[in-house]
């Protein structure tokens, strides 16, 4: 079954002929099979995805006498009525024109007519969010109760703007875009039925440009077509729609990636003198930078998530392997931030020329244990490096994408100390709670406290299991630490500061809670004494002893870090200081 052709446009005649909406055709072949027909449906989505030609072909199939296999034969007078808008039995409603509350009313007052032929009635709104609300309200009594041979269909490109009273009436279904090798496919198609020569790439780039739209895809092809006179090239494409020649930002990529700055600079004067435009060159590199990131991360299904040609993806693969995910992400970051300066400069040549040799002269982030250190032994250099956490150079000077050896430091000029940081989680047994923000100094030691009590740790346990339970409770407890605990009766100090917090728990109702919880947690009844923290100065409260251990866990990895031969090196050689990756 061929495409029906009109204004240009070629649009599908039958649900097999829908091009990337495969749930929205199936779901409504099967309610035709299963007669299970919705009287108002309301389609969703983006501009030139089908909806207004899904609406006809389902209206088609309601109305054609030679219906086979639930697919309207596309060339008797009801089928080629509906197709052309010219059915009186499928009216067709621009929502956008006829918008006001006297226009429904007419629709409204016409759906209890009977159609002149068949058993169906379509009404077909596109547009139906530009409706007002006094015309929404006009057409909910009718969506409510429809009589049994009118059908609804409607269309929308801002579902948000549809009230819930109308939305909860229909059955919706959402359109997606439509993926640009689906377009490229159908395009393919249109040409050679046309007899029109094409280079693929040429569709490629019409394919990108009409992002997701099967109309402007073909309103792209036909202004094409035009300039090319039936034989499309893909430097004409790219000429006739002001398109930014995709060569160009792969050259651009891989003149970053390979540092050469001379190309750079040839490149940009060269962009700049074709009358290109900055702006959309670095949208298309970024474009361009995000599907090398992803076929470095996962190669093996980029062909599903790239809207490219496999010889496309097959090059990114290939320029991305010289480089770390990191490296590419570092790239993109910086593309990022240069798209907003472009846009703001007065200048674009300028930004953009700094941008291209700012990502050429950007460090590659090298592992430190991949950096072969002078000072180490062959001996220390050879065996096995302990378990510890990988360190990376951030905000140092540039790293080579080649390790070199440095020269000895006596050699070398007095620099910044660089940064080393520990990116890797923490151990089980090295876990701490509410890290503190501030850096920790080597040579920091514990408190002098008695954190090992029994009785501490057990109502540290206690208090944390209350707080699950009851947070008021919990926090009124939070800063009370526990003395002792004898046969029947827990003594509770209350810190001197938040001494208005005494008579509260002593209160009735708090102590008749906490007895409650008490007995469920430890399966005993305690009495509960409660007095000053002055009676005994080590006493530590929860939130102490939380603090006490995040400190203790965080010297305790410290000294694992500094005590590794890598980390040693490279404090000789780098002058390096160590500071907490949660600091950060």
């Amino acid at each position: 079954m061929s495409y029906e052709v009109i204004a240009r446009k070629w649009r599908p005649k039958s649900f097999s002929q829908l091009i990337g909406q495969n749930h929205v055709s199936q779901t409504l072949l099967n309610a035709l099979k299963n007669d299970r027909l919705p009287q108002a449906l309301l389609f969703n989505g983006p501009r030139g995805t089908g909806k207004t030609s899904t609406a006809r072909i389902f209206a088609s199939t309601l109305r054609c006498p030679n219906l086979q296999d639930f697919s309207p034969c596309g060339v008797c007078s009801e089928c080629e009525e509906v197709i052309t808008g010219k059915s009186i039995n499928v009216v067709e409603v621009d929502g956008a024109s006829n918008n006001g509350v006297d226009s429904v009313r007419e629709l409204r007052d016409s759906v209890s007519y009977m159609p002149s032929s068949g058993k169906y009635k379509i009404y077909i709104i596109d547009e139906v969010h530009m409706l007002s609300t006094s015309a929404f309200n006009a057409l909910l009594k009718t969506l409510e109760e429809p009589p049994a041979h009118v059908i609804f269909i409607m269309a929308t490109t801002e579902i948000h703007k549809v009230p819930n009273t109308i939305l909860s009436r229909c059955q919706k279904f959402d359109f997606r875009r439509v993926s640009s090798q689906e377009i490229v496919k159908s395009l393919e198609k249109i040409c050679k039925h046309d007899n029109i020569n094409f280079e693929a790439e040429a569709l490629w780039s019409i394919a990108r440009q009409a992002d997701g739209s099967m109309r402007d895809s073909q309103s792209l092809l036909d202004q094409v077509i035009s300039f090319c006179d039936n034989n499309i090239k893909h430097k004409e494409t790219i000429e006739a729609l002001g398109l930014t020649d995709r060569k160009w930002v792969v050259s651009a990529l891989q003149a970053v990636i390979s540092r050469n700055h001379k190309e750079i600079l040839s490149l940009v004067k060269t962009l700049i003198l074709s009358g290109q435009d900055p702006n959309l060159f670095v949208k298309d590199l970024l474009q361009e930078i995000r599907n090398a990131l992803i076929c470095k991360l996962n190669p093996e299904i980029a062909h599903s998530i790239i809207d490219l040609s496999d010889t496309a993806i097959e090059e990114l693969t290939e320029m991305g392997a010289s480089l770390s995910s990191e490296d590419i992400q570092l790239i993109f970051d910086m593309t990022l931030k240069g798209a907003r300066d472009v846009v703001a400069s007065s200048s674009a040549q300028l930004v953009l020329e700094m941008l291209l040799l700012r990502m050429a002269s950007a460090p590659r982030i090298v592992d430190i244990e991949q950096v072969r250190l002078p000072a180490m032994t062959s001996s220390t250099a050879n065996r096995p490096s302990p378990a510890m956490p990988s360190v990376s150079a951030d905000n140092a000077q540039a790293a080579p994408s080649t390790a070199q050896t440095p020269a000895p430091v006596s050699q070398q000029k007095q620099a910044p100390k660089p940064t080393i940081t520990a990116n890797e989680p923490l151990q089980p047994s090295q876990a701490t709670t509410g890290a503190s923000k501030a850096h920790v100094p080597a040579n920091n030691s514990a408190p002098i406290i008695n954190s090992n009590s029994p009785a501490q740790e057990q109502w540290l346990d206690l208090v944390t299991q209350i707080k699950n339970l009851n947070p008021i409770v919990a926090a009124k407890l939070e800063h009370s630490s526990l003395i002792s605990k004898d046969n029947d009766t827990l003594t509770i100090a209350i810190p001197a500061k938040m001494k208005f917090l005494t008579e509260q728990v002593k209160d009735k109702d708090f102590l008749k809670k906490l007895e409650n919880y008490v007995s469920t947690l430890w399966g005993k009844s305690y009495n509960f004494h409660f007095t000053d923290t002055s009676e005994k100065k080590n006493s530590m409260s929860p939130s102490q002893l939380k603090q006490h251990k995040s400190n203790t866990a965080k010297l305790e990895l410290r000294k694992k870090v500094e005590a590794h031969p890598v980390i040693k090196q490279a404090h000789e050689v780098f002058k390096t200081e160590i500071i907490d990756i949660r600091d950060l």
